[in-house]
């Protein structure tokens, strides 16, 4: 990734050396003149304003630009697109995304920063921030460069960190997960069945729970149907959900039974709420629901239970 605006130095000798060094090692990446003072839009960023309302507290929304290619962490979803740069214009162009479903405050800020999006034209570098200014003049997106300091690789099987770019398109999940989801049909076809086609993905929801900046996975089990049992993933106690974290490369995911999973946004990061069994609660009021409570601190995790009146 080549990032002017970091590279060339103050004086006009060293200016004309890194030109020699950046013209041998990146020509392909070059695509117009140099800007010495303007900076580049290309690089790593975290969004820290989006249509002049802020950001959500600990809910990244990122983008990187390496030449012709857009892509980050909406906030919810991963997307992909083209950027068009011409001097100090720029657009985004076929923007797709995947399609889970976070918290409402989550998919509001996603929805905000895509609308965004949409409307840029031009762009400007002011220090560390990137400004991204929509059609009628104003500033839409304010960014702010995203840590270039090496960081420690990810688990086998670990999403890539947000904005960073990825052989995989960024819309494919994770390995692990699709082993998990791969599983659902494993254990159809132990009791003698297959899934049904229109009914063989999980629902899935993605948030980043444990605070590391990558997206992490509730699979929701209760849409699937296998042809030769009804109750192959739920029963009277509830669907088999698992909660799968970046923190551990998804490996070994919290399996809990119960149902009705939310993303809940909170002061402190996202919450995994899951009905389950009054049990839990030690509860045995019928007009009682008992709720378990996932929730990290420091990359560890807190679980809680508690009974709350039922809503149906």
């Amino acid at each position: 990734m080549v990032q002017m605006k970091h590279m060339l130095p103050r004086s006009r000798l060293s200016n004309y050396k890194h030109l020699i060094a950046v013209l041998a090692g990146a020509m392909a990446l070059i695509s117009g003149p140099l800007r010495a003072q303007e900076g580049s839009p290309e690089g790593q960023w975290l969004a820290e304003d989006i249509g002049g309302r802020g950001v959500v507290d600990r809910v990244r929304t990122t983008l990187e630009i390496a030449g012709e290619n857009a892509s980050g962490l909406a906030g919810c979803n991963s997307y992909h697109g083209k950027a068009s740069i011409g001097g100090m214009a720029i657009s985004f162009e076929n923007v797709a995304s995947t399609r889970v479903m976070c918290s409402r405050m989550v998919m509001a800020q996603e929805r905000d920063f895509l609308a965004a999006l949409a409307t840029i034209r031009s762009w400007k570098v002011e220090g560390s921030k990137l400004l991204l200014i929509d059609d009628k003049g104003r500033v839409a997106i304010r960014l702010d460069e995203l840590s270039t300091a090496p960081k420690a690789d990810a688990p086998e099987g670990a999403a890539p960190p947000a904005a960073a770019s990825s052989p995989e398109p960024p819309w494919m999940l994770p390995a692990a997960i699709e082993r998990i989801i791969a599983g659902y049909a494993t254990q159809c076809r132990k009791l003698g069945g297959t899934l049904s086609a229109d009914a063989n993905r999980p629902q899935i929801m993605a948030g980043d729970f444990d605070g590391d900046g990558k997206p992490d996975y509730v699979l929701n089990p209760q849409n699937l149907r296998c042809s030769i049992a009804a109750t192959a993933f739920c029963g009277n106690g509830g669907c088999q959900i698992n909660i799968a974290v970046s923190g551990s490369g998804y490996h070994d995911p919290i399996a809990v039974l119960g149902g009705q999973p939310t993303l809940s946004q909170r002061s402190d990061g996202v919450h995994v709420e899951v009905w389950v069994d009054r049990s839990h609660c030690n509860v045995a009021d019928r007009t009682k629901a008992c709720w378990v409570d996932y929730s990290w601190r420091d990359g560890k995790l807190q679980t809680t239970y508690q009974a709350s009146p039922r809503s149906d």
